[in-house]
């Protein structure tokens, strides 16, 4: 039987110290969804330095789908949904390539698409209009951000922001919460470190 020997212990892609890299995570390769600066888990505290919440267009050659400012986009990253607005320029003027990871989604902001249903608005509290509301119009208003809620504590209490538990900032503000976060009482969250590297990452 052949024998393998390994002379030296292979670096993980994870752990106190990782470098994003464009296309980890299911991000097809697109910086937009990097962040190019190394975790470091002492600095729980520090600001991200490359927030964005538009996505602005990338290199025609490299684009794989054309959106249009005033849409939205639901993306989906390591498995947690981000919601983005899209920049650029309408499709009229030419249009915004973006080259999205698979499963993303795109609000349409076309007026062609408007909602004008009082009971179909009602289901998402939204006050009926003649000119009704385009489908972007309406997921802006759920515009939930993975950066928002626990990531925060996590910067804030390190680990211990798993067990920060702020109903009221929940309900107030769409963002990424764990169940410790919102049902008080709950106490059953033992993050481990890859958990708390990706959250930081995004």
């Amino acid at each position: 039987m052949a024998r393998v020997r390994i002379s030296k212990t292979p670096k993980a892609l994870s752990g106190l110290e990782i470098k994003m890299r464009p296309g980890l995570y299911g991000t097809n390769g697109n910086r937009q969804f990097s962040l190019p600066n190394q975790v470091n888990s002492q600095r729980f505290s520090q600001q991200p330095v490359d927030v964005r919440d538009t996505l602005q267009p990338v290199a025609r050659e490299g684009a794989n789908l054309e959106a249009e400012k005033g849409e939205t986009a639901l993306v989906n990253i390591d498995g947690i949904p981000a919601h983005f607005k899209i920049g650029g320029k309408r499709h009229s003027k030419g249009g915004t390539p973006l080259n999205l990871p698979d499963n993303s989604f795109i609000f349409s902001d076309t007026a062609k698409m408007k909602i004008k249903d009082p009971i179909v608005l009602a289901q998402f509290g939204m006050v009926p209009k003649k000119a009704g509301y385009t489908p972007a119009e309406i997921a802006k208003k759920y515009d939930i951000d993975p950066r928002i809620g626990l990531v925060q504590y996590i910067k804030a209490k390190g680990a211990d922001g798993f067990d920060i538990c702020d109903v009221a900032k929940a309900q107030a503000t769409p963002g990424l919460y764990t169940h410790t976060n919102v049902l008080k009482g709950k106490v059953d969250m033992f993050p481990q470190q890859e958990l708390i590297d990706m959250l930081l990452s995004l």
